[in-house]
């Protein structure tokens, strides 16, 4: 089956959606987990196995557990996680425009300039246009470039998505590795320093490529309407034939 740029364009916010979930089962596994408890949970697998050794299970019944198991449940811890972690990341962003404010009114201005294109000759207000307003408009001038910027738009949201589940990952993994070689106190803050130093790193650059993918969409904006009139302007081709006579 072939799968052409409209399917794709549909099907990728939930493909995002659900390997957000994965990470956090992900993370949560590792952080709760210890070297007894996958042991333990490795042998209880191990003798429901044994006792199951004789039984036949339905093929249907084991393509509804492996559903449930590998994409309902990420998919529900995503959506139930999500809200959460954007109000977290759009604080942050508001924390982290405000040390860069030339930068941050810079990309407003252009942004105002483009929605005044956007809503020009109608009484809506500027500040109601989204971003995804400002693609829809720009997909009815250039579809090819408005297709590129809400593919990376999109990318921006896995990322911030993806910021709190990946620092736990890393403060954990570095807790377990450094556990060996230090006493568990110092393991732990290692561990705790290296996930928030993760996290900052994560939200600063998925912030920095919101601002600029935001100036971005306003530049496709203004050169898209300015294509539009000047096409407008431009004399026929072929002009009217005059009657003799």
């Amino acid at each position: 089956m072939d799968l052409n740029a409209s399917r794709i364009y549909l099907v990728r916010p939930y493909i995002f959606d659900y390997f957000v979930g994965v990470l956090w089962l992900v993370a949560a596994f590792i952080a709760m987990s210890t070297g007894d408890k996958i042991l333990g949970f490795a042998r209880l697998i191990d003798s429901m196995a044994a006792s199951m050794n004789h039984a036949t299970m339905p093929s249907f019944v084991v393509g509804f557990l492996i559903i449930i198991g590998g994409i309902i449940v990420p998919y529900c811890a995503a959506l139930i996680i999500k809200l959460p972690t954007l109000l977290v990341m759009n604080n942050l962003l508001k924390i982290q425009r405000s040390w860069d404010k030339r930068r941050s009114k810079e990309t407003e201005s252009m942004y105002q300039l483009a929605t005044s294109v956007i809503v020009r000759g109608t009484a809506g207000p500027k500040d109601q246009v989204s971003a995804r307003v400002a693609l829809l408009y720009l997909e009815m001038l250039q579809p090819s470039m408005a297709a590129a910027l809400l593919g990376t738009r999109e990318d921006i949201d896995f990322r911030a998505s993806a910021t709190v589940p990946t620092a736990l990952i890393v403060g954990t993994a570095a807790r377990r590795l450094l556990a060996p070689w230090l006493i568990a106190s110092a393991a732990a803050e290692a561990g705790f320093i290296l996930g928030v130093l993760s996290f900052i790193i994560a939200v600063f650059g998925a912030n920095k490529l919101l601002g600029s993918t935001m100036r971005d969409i306003s530049m496709a904006v203004l050169i898209a309407d300015a294509h539009k009139a000047e096409k407008s302007a431009r004399p026929s081709a072929n002009p009217p034939e005059r009657a003799d006579g």
